[in-house]
């Protein structure tokens, strides 16, 4: 699931499940998702990088894709561990 970037939330580069679209920054968070989730299933051939943005920060962090956009820029300070 995509959506529209929202205004003055910074865009990031994230890593998206191909198989059930969650979304995260960290590898090694993409990593415990296909562990608890998809196990046997190859990570590797089943994730891809998109822009993501922050969108409910606080207890429960809830990362969304959004649609590609040539014109939008991506904050670089935010690593994929």
């Amino acid at each position: 699931m995509t959506g529209k970037a929202i205004q003055n939330i910074p865009i990031v580069i994230g890593i998206k499940c191909n198989i059930c679209h969650y979304v995260v920054i960290g590898k090694n968070v993409i990593k415990n998702h296909f562990t608890e989730n998809h196990k046997n299933i190859s990570q590797v051939k089943n994730t891809e990088q998109c822009k993501v943005q922050l969108v409910f920060n606080g207890r429960l962090h809830k990362y969304i894709q959004i649609e590609e956009d040539e014109n939008m820029g991506v904050d670089m300070g935010a690593d994929i561990d």
